[in-house]
């Protein structure tokens, strides 16, 4: 889904709208939905017609993201990374009905089979401090496999950033500063990376035994970076030159999966304090305790 930034009322979502049969298995081809009215009521852009592949279900549908965005400074112009089609811009018309055509201008092409590389192109972002003529001029694409991509120039030409190969999600801080999560599904493995002044920096906050995926930075501080896995969030306040201790583990989704959480040693505030008998009766139910979390009060 994408939420207009000019026009918040205006929100966005792709679905799977029709299907065919392709080597005895359902394939479903997107189409791209707007909402004039806060989700009210919806119609298509038309997307469907070219017959983009969606896979909803497929792997990589918790780890890669967002793969619909709309340019912050120009709310005619939105983008879809897909599985295997590549990147697509759309562009809403006068009448308000939308064009769509595929990017290239020196994008990897993407038509793999899903034995090959199931993700794609991961995400889109907009660094929306440089316009040319109402349209935001730098552009990021994570293609999975590859590299991150950029588009200095509204998206007509693009060029490999290098770094890391498996990109799934990422984030500009108001500054400028790139970060991004990484991961392979099978065999599992990721990193965090932050791409700033023409150099990429490894900050992955613990091991690398999985893929990384939600990351965000504090819009009112570019340095101030939180990334999840799992059942884990890390914090950094200095870009991601040191982080805290994961958090939020907590006793309920620690037992799920057979490991003990610890919770902070100062005092937490009376609206979060929990009962002593309730706590030791969740920690009791834990099986084999593996590394501990500190919440993130």
């Amino acid at each position: 889904m994408a939420i207009d930034p000019g026009t918040p009322a205006r929100a966005y979502a792709v679905i799977p709208r029709t299907n065919s049969i392709v080597n005895n298995q359902y394939q479903y081809a997107a189409e791209a939905m707007v909402s004039e009215d806060r989700g009210v009521t919806w119609r298509g852009t038309g997307l469907v017609k070219y017959g983009l592949y969606i896979g909803a279900n497929d792997d990589y549908r918790v780890e890669s993201g967002e793969r619909l965005a709309v340019d912050p400074n120009n709310s005619d112009v939105l983008y879809f990374a897909s599985r295997r089609n590549g990147l697509w811009m759309g562009l809403r018309q006068p009448n308000a009905q939308y064009t769509w055509a595929p990017v290239s201008g020196g994008l990897p092409p993407w038509t793999t089979a899903p034995t090959v590389d199931a993700a794609g192109y991961t995400f889109v972002l907009f660094d929306s401090r440089a316009t040319l003529n109402g349209v935001s001029q730098t552009i990021y694409t994570g293609v999975h496999g590859s590299a991150v991509w950029r588009s200095a120039d509204g998206g007509q030409t693009w060029t490999s950033l290098g770094g890391p190969a498996n990109p799934v999600r990422g984030v500009v801080a108001s500054d400028g500063t790139l970060y991004v999560s990484c991961g392979i599904a099978s065999p599992a493995s990721g990193n965090v990376a932050r791409y700033s002044n023409g150099q990429w920096t490894d900050i992955t906050p613990g091991d690398k035994s999985a893929p990384y995926t939600g990351i965000t930075a504090d819009p009112g501080n570019p340095a101030t970076v939180m990334v999840g896995r799992d059942n884990s969030v890390w914090r950094s306040t200095n870009a991601g030159a040191s982080r805290t201790p994961p958090g939020r583990t907590t006793p309920a989704m620690a037992a799920r999966r057979g490991r003990c959480a610890s919770w902070p040693t100062r005092q937490p505030s009376p609206a979060r304090t929990i009962p002593r008998t309730i706590m030791i009766r969740t920690m009791t139910r834990c099986q084999n305790p593996g590394p501990s979390a500190s919440a993130l009060m």
